[in-house]
């Protein structure tokens, strides 16, 4: 461990060049840490405005992702947040149609994770929503809980819905980020996931399982599948793909 530094009940995390993003969910707030020292350098509360939730200003935030020019925060209240990377003040407020979300940002877009609605592409030259890409049918759609970049596409991963029900069957669909356009979907395994992109793939594991998948980004084939015990977490960094167990153990995959 090279550092570390407390935080007060911190709910989501995000770094990039310009720092290291975190959020209090019970005080409404977004603090930036200099990646060096780990200080804090500047705390931000978030408010939700009159027209988004009258006579109830708290912004519940949900999740964060950093970009090139802005920090975006969602909230569990149907808003997404464009703030500032120096968090002085919010640059622009999105009305949402779903409440939560997580985000990415990639390919001069913020990708947002919207439920049965799909996923939303905010465009962050003008700060609103210029595509909505819903998967599946109305009868059956994909529910979608987390997007990734990977492999020059869109990666989003939900749970496959039947009239509105989640069904516990697990997925992941390829988004053409060019034309906004469904490619595939390919089938995960059911239940909780741990997932990561990296090497040229997606990486997947049923968490308390004892596997991890390797998939293919291009085609959604499962190119790999490699032992291990009780996944909690997953990462690819360095090379290498890493694991973590419930009971605190960190492994290093022999995957290639």
């Amino acid at each position: 461990m090279l550092a570390s530094v407390p935080l007060s009940r911190p709910h989501a995390i995000a770094v990039g060049s310009s720092g290291v993003y975190a959020l209090d969910s019970w005080r409404d707030t977004v603090h930036r840490l200099d990646p060096q020292t780990l200080r804090t350098t500047a705390s931000l509360r978030l408010v939700l405005p009159y027209e988004i939730a009258p006579g109830d200003d708290a912004f519940l935030p949900f999740d964060i992702a950093v970009g090139r020019n802005a920090v975006w925060v969602s909230t569990a209240r149907g808003a997404l947040a464009r703030v500032d990377l120096g968090v002085s003040r919010v640059a622009a407020m999105l009305r949402l149609h779903v409440k939560g979300g997580e985000i990415a940002v990639g390919d001069g877009a913020v990708w947002l994770a919207q439920g049965l609605r799909g996923v939303y592409r905010v465009d962050p030259r003008t700060n609103r929503v210029s595509a909505r890409i819903r998967i599946g049918p109305a009868t059956g759609r994909l529910a979608v809980d987390r997007p990734l970049m990977g492999g020059g596409n869109v990666l989003a991963i939900g749970s496959w819905t039947q009239g509105g029900v989640l069904t516990g069957r697990r997925g992941v669909a390829r988004i053409d980020p060019n034309r906004n356009r469904l490619e595939a979907v390919t089938p995960l395994a059911s239940g909780t996931l741990a997932v990561a992109f990296g090497k040229g793939s997606l990486w997947s594991a049923r968490v308390g399982g004892s596997s991890v998948e390797r998939i293919e980004a291009g085609t959604g084939k499962v190119i790999g599948r490699f032992s291990t015990d009780d996944v909690s977490a997953l990462a690819v960094a360095g090379g290498h793909v890493w694991t973590a167990t419930r009971d605190g153990t960190i492994r290093r995959l022999a995957a290639p």
